[in-house]
């Protein structure tokens, strides 16, 4: 017996000799051998694979562009949106190098997009399923498209700061009327602290428990019930106290000057022309019209600073009655703006004039029934609440023509089939809906039937119809005191044939809050201009007519309308700058 001679070939390298049988076998894909008679196969790295991808290899190989090599031994292709331009990587990239530029199909390299690149102010539109008809598309009003990196999409559009999505679509965009409501920063799009993202479109209405300090500002949290109260109440009371007021000083000076006639009478003087009411009644008047329209600066488009803004404010105040009495926020819960805005309506117009309306008529029935009639008195309970009449008209017409001029006064909002109208004051009513018209007929229409047409042209005329009948003014023939006692307010210190200015000096508020609120979408620079036109006819009829008999009450409403127009100069001049 002797040994037997293996004659047998070793196994070559990128096989193994499979111990069962002996026989030599090539590697399966991903595996090598690297030295001869391999009784096993070793695996690739991460990121490579075999040179042959029957198998059968002796080395590895990095991975191919365009695949990656997550799994030892295995390359895959890039997933759709990735790319990978290197051998031997392990995983894909999905963003380029260049912002302008995206994966390519095969997953190779970057390139241009079908849609090329898109540009700040455009957004890719990429709601189409087929990637070759995406579009950059102009970027809609009030969305961010300030960045291309990363490229805004149309899932992913967001507002500019200041502005917001509307309810009906979430890519129109809409300005927020107070700016800081609304800032894109802010966690899902949600509305600032204290502000209502349900109640209104752009953030416009205050949540429970809270309420502007003042009209267009942000919502602050409103103070104890206790306080409130007490605020309100002492609104009535400031507001009662003004009113006081201007009725007891017309009063008192109407009485001092038809002493002084009834005297002049007594010496044989029957056509003095220089009786007057006190001068300082009539500054009084001129003041308080122009501080009225000084306080109309805050229903123009003006980002005025804190302490301007605050003047402002106590100039409106002092000027004007109802205003303060309608910063209710705090008192009710409602927190709908379409009721909220309908209940200040209509307080505005008929709930605070008919109120001080019954006050004055019951104080002075029993001023008469226990003073007056007792005393025998020449003025009456009648000529005393005629004379609150005409101061109450007076104080409440600005606020009462701004409340009736927001009524009318729309916003468009969106384009196209996304279009819509909304109320200003209330932007959740749709412009011309039956809720729009219902408030325009118990509010609107006659608001402006009874302020702004009947009650001055009525007033107008009276007194032009007392002129000639020679019974208006001391120097005529037929004077009645009772007269000046019940208009005195509107007619003393013109000279004759002017008695009806006043009505004049009410047109101009008119035209100033018209102007200021429907123009307020086209921004400050046009409110401002338009307004200054108004202010500028005023002047120049002011100056061509001096309707005031003392040349020095001329010069005050001379002196008060060019501190108006440089007001608004200086304010839209601060506006610029700001900007």
């Amino acid at each position: 017996k002797g040994s037997a001679k293996c004659d047998r070939t070793p196994c070559k390298a990128g096989t193994y000799k499979n111990i069962i049988d002996g026989e030599c076998e090539d590697c399966p894909e991903g595996w090598i051998s690297e030295k001869l008679d391999a009784t096993e196969c070793t695996r690739c790295p991460l990121g490579t694979t075999t040179l042959s991808d029957t198998g059968g290899s002796s080395a590895c190989r990095g991975c191919d562009i365009g695949t990656f090599g997550q799994t030892k031994g295995v390359c895959s292709e890039c997933p759709k949106g990735f790319y990978q331009d290197s051998k031997g990587k392990t995983e894909c990239r999905n963003t380029c190098d260049s912002t302008e530029k995206v994966p390519n199909t095969d997953g190779t390299g970057c390139e241009l997009p079908p849609w090329g690149a898109c540009k700040v102010g455009e957004y890719l539109n990429d709601t189409d399923q087929h990637q070759s008809n995406w579009l950059c598309v102009a970027c809609p009003d009030g969305a961010d498209c300030t960045a291309i990196d990363p490229l805004p999409t149309f899932t992913t559009l967001r507002p500019l700061n200041g502005y917001r999505a509307l309810s009906w679509d979430p890519h129109t965009f809409g300005a927020c009327p107070i700016a800081l409501a609304c800032n894109s920063s802010l966690s899902n799009g949600s509305c600032a602290i204290g502000h209502n993202s349900m109640a209104s479109e752009l953030c416009h209405q205050c949540s429970h428990g809270y309420a502007p300090i003042v009209r267009g500002e942000t919502c602050q949290q409103c103070p104890d019930t206790s306080v409130t109260v007490l605020l309100m109440c002492g609104a009535v009371l400031l507001a009662v106290a003004l009113f006081g007021f201007l009725v007891w000083d017309t009063l008192d000076g109407a009485n001092d000057m038809i002493a002084e006639v009834e005297a002049n009478r007594v010496d044989g003087d029957h056509t003095s022309t220089r009786i007057n009411m006190p001068f300082h009644s009539i500054v009084i008047r001129i003041v308080s019209s122009y501080l009225q329209i000084a306080g109309m600066l805050l229903q123009f488009d003006l980002q005025l600073p804190p302490s301007v803004r605050a003047l402002i404010v106590v100039e409106a105040s002092t000027s004007s009655l109802s205003e303060s009495l309608l910063s209710i926020d705090c008192a009710t819960s409602v927190r709908s703006d379409a009721g909220l805005f309908l209940m200040k309506q209509l307080a505005s117009v008929w709930g605070i004039p008919l109120c001080a309306m019954v006050v004055c008529g019951v104080f002075w029935w029993v001023a008469h029934t226990c003073v007056l009639g007792r005393n025998k008195s020449k003025m009456t309970g009648l000529d005393g609440f005629l004379s609150s009449l005409m101061v109450l008209f007076y104080t409440l017409f600005p606020s009462v023509v701004s409340r009736v001029a927001t009524t009318f006064s729309c916003q468009n909002y969106g384009r196209g089939v996304h279009a819509r109208s909304l109320l200003t004051e209330a932007l959740s009513v749709e412009c011309y809906s039956v809720e729009h018209w219902s408030i325009v007929g118990w509010v609107g229409v006659p608001g402006i039937v009874l302020y702004i047409v009947v009650a001055p042209t009525l007033i107008a005329l009276m007194l032009v119809r007392q002129r000639k009948r020679q019974e208006l003014y001391p120097s005529q023939h037929h004077y009645e005191s009772k007269w000046t006692l019940r208009f005195g307010f509107m007619f003393a210190g013109y000279k004759e044939g002017y008695e009806w200015w006043e009505s004049m000096v009410m047109l101009r508020k008119c035209c100033f809050v018209l102007l200021a609120i429907f123009l307020k979408e086209y921004g400050a620079a046009p409110q401002v201009v338009a307004a200054s036109l108004v202010l500028v006819v005023a002047l120049s009829a002011a100056l061509e007519h001096l309707p005031y008999q003392d040349d020095d009450h001329n010069q005050i409403e001379k002196y008060g309308i060019q501190a108006c127009l440089l007001q608004l100069m200086v304010a839209l001049l601060c506006n610029l700058v700001q900007d």
